[in-house]
């Protein structure tokens, strides 16, 4: 925020891109981050569970 501040003070427009490109960059890592957790956590559950194995379910 500070430097969004300072470019348009200064009228250094290369600041500007910089900062919208670092906040892209965190977007997407963050993206990446959530995908490969989620990823990682179900093939986990996979072979804690089995892979698919169906179990009888009783009802009651």
């Amino acid at each position: 925020m500070v430097a969004v501040g300072l470019s348009l003070y200064t009228k250094d427009i290369k600041l500007v891109q910089d900062t919208a490109l670092g906040v892209w960059a965190g977007f997407a890592l963050t993206g990446m981050n959530e995908m490969a957790t989620k990823s990682i956590t179900s093939i986990i559950d996979g072979f804690a569970n089995g892979f698919g194995k169906t179990e009888d379910k009783k009802t009651e």
